[in-house]
């Protein structure tokens, strides 16, 4: 798919305007339920072009010894490129590969990522990123956040500070880059799959083995591609939480949660337990219309209950203590 480039006037041309960005996106959604079609989904649009300039962050051209490379690049994934995404569970990490021999042995370097969650639906990404999702291993350097030192050559998985959950008609953008001291000569290619549903992948487990073919960025000038995911709000699928189909509680609970599907028509429901990390402590398969949940052994504090039947979901926070 060609992507329309857009050229930002209020920065400066990186050092290597030449140097040509393949990449590929994956974000991992932190849900272990195995019947995919319990799910609501959102999707991106399929057809047109886009042009988005970004002002912010800035495209300064020197971090530090890292001044030689600093090239800054993002893309814009569709529906027919991205697998859909879940609105009831949350996006919790990144993930990307860079073949490291295209470089040579030993390169390094900075990786980069910049995420807005935004219900803008024409592009117009603004100024604010104060509500940019982080990685938790961080520096800040002036205004703006940047991850830490990496040594290329293998995978990138990186988790984001918090869940991210995809609200009805909302999505967001992200923005990466990459600053090296050696000097690249050749195309850098960023791959990752982006098949990944529900926590398992279509036709691997490996994370490691990219399966679609890779997106083209060509770095030209002051051009920045624009990562846009989801818009269009769920559909296909209804919400247990509608109609009060499901009834958790206590909540705050202790040692047992209760979980009434006594209003389901398919009362077979997977539950998974995240913790805030997006860590998966619970996960169990309910088949009654009355259900009790031992708590016994989790750590005081807020989680996601994840519920999904073949034709329903739901999510709600819970609090143990």
């Amino acid at each position: 798919m060609n992507h329309k480039l857009a050229i930002n006037p209020g920065t400066k041309k990186p050092k290597f305007p030449g140097i040509h960005f393949i990449a590929i996106i994956i974000c991992s959604f932190c849900c272990s339920i195995q019947n995919l079609q319990a799910q609501s989904y959102v999707q991106v649009p399929v057809s047109g072009g886009v042009s988005a300039p970004v002002t912010t962050p800035p495209n300064f051209t020197s971090f530090g010894p890292f001044a030689q490379l600093n090239i800054r690049a993002a893309m814009l994934y569709k529906a027919s490129e991205m697998s859909h995404f879940p609105v009831s569970y949350p996006l919790t990490s990144l993930a990307f590969k860079l073949n490291g021999s295209v470089y040579g042995q030993g390169t390094t370097g900075y990786f980069k990522i910049y995420l807005i969650p935004t219900t803008d639906t024409v592009y117009n990404l603004g100024t604010d990123w104060d509500t940019i999702m982080l990685h938790p291993n961080l520096t800040k350097i002036g205004d703006y956040h940047h991850l830490m030192y990496y040594q290329l050559s293998g995978y990138m998985d990186y988790p984001l500070t918090s869940p991210y959950y995809f609200n009805s008609g909302e999505g967001f953008y992200l923005l990466y880059e990459w600053e090296s001291q050696i000097l690249a000569v050749v195309s850098p290619p960023f791959e990752c799959n982006t098949d990944l549903i529900n926590g398992y992948y279509q036709g691997t487990n490996n994370s490691h083995n990219p399966q679609t073919a890779p997106t083209t960025l060509n770095q030209i000038g002051n051009y920045r591609h624009v990562l846009r995911l989801g818009y269009n709000g769920p559909t296909g699928i209804s919400e247990m939480n509608s109609n009060n189909a499901v009834n958790v509680f206590p909540n705050p609970a202790h040692e047992i949660l209760n979980v009434d599907l006594s209003m389901l028509k398919n009362t077979a429901t997977q539950l998974t337990l995240r913790d805030l990390t997006g860590k998966v402590v619970k996960m169990e398969s309910l088949k009654n219309k009355q259900n009790q949940i031992s708590l016994t052994g989790i750590t005081p504090g807020i989680y996601s209950l994840h519920l999904a039947s073949s034709s329903e979901t739901k999510v709600q926070r819970i609090i143990i203590k």
